[in-house]
């Protein structure tokens, strides 16, 4: 054997060393992955994407309130967790989520995200701006989920929050896409939050919010 052919096999065993290890730490480092509150979908995160999470302590998924919120006091939530948008919620039967995470829009766009069980996104404008409506107005959110591999429905909320008040959510689960509407009744400044109601993380295709008159 030549000195070129002992120069490749020491190549080859030197890189395929390293890939191991490469392999190993990437193993590693998805089985500790922790996905504790709503993040926006990258090389880090997406191999949960369509998975099932198997955990030997699930959360459990919260009871947010879905009966019409009209009219009712507004309740200071002290419990709400810490965020620039939400202060306080509609219904003292809303249990505001387990995390609640701003994410910005780019021209009314919504970035790829992926939602941990009980976990709370608002869509922003940036800095915690929200969009202005008028009465009669329709604010609309266009949204598509990643299908599950398993093939199993996952029911994804969608509600309101007017001018730092949660209110009510309406339930997406059969449809992989959707449009959420909520004619306003009033002017305000308004943000779209969506919250996942299924035990393994909901990942959610980019989509986009817009404003119709009525």
């Amino acid at each position: 054997m030549n000195w070129f052919q002992k120069s490749l096999k020491v190549a080859f065993l030197v890189l395929t060393i390293c890939l191991l290890l490469v392999l190993t730490y990437t193993s590693e480092k998805r089985k500790n992955y922790s996905l504790v509150e709503v993040e926006l979908l990258n090389k880090g995160n997406s191999f949960l994407v369509g998975k099932e999470i198997v955990n030997p302590n699930p959360k459990v998924v919260p009871q947010i309130e879905q009966n019409s919120t009209a009219n009712q006091p507004e309740q200071n939530n002290s419990s709400l967790p810490n965020n620039p948008i939400c202060h306080s919620v509609a219904n003292e039967a809303t249990i505001p989520g387990t995390s609640i995470t701003e994410i910005v829009t780019a021209d009314s766009r919504t970035p790829e995200i992926i939602i941990p069980n009980g976990a709370i996104g608002i869509f922003s404008k940036g800095n915690a701006s929200g969009w202005f409506c008028k009465s009669n107005e329709i604010l609309s959110l266009e949204f598509e989920k990643y299908p599950m591999e398993n093939g199993t429905s996952q029911t994804l909320g969608i509600g309101y929050i007017q001018d730092g008040v949660m209110h009510d959510i309406q339930l997406f689960r059969n449809s992989l896409d959707g449009k959420y509407e909520l004619t306003v009744l009033e002017d305000g400044i308004y943000h779209i939050f969506v919250v996942c109601l299924s035990s393994d993380p909901i990942s959610l295709k980019e989509g986009e919010i817009f404003i119709n008159k009525n």
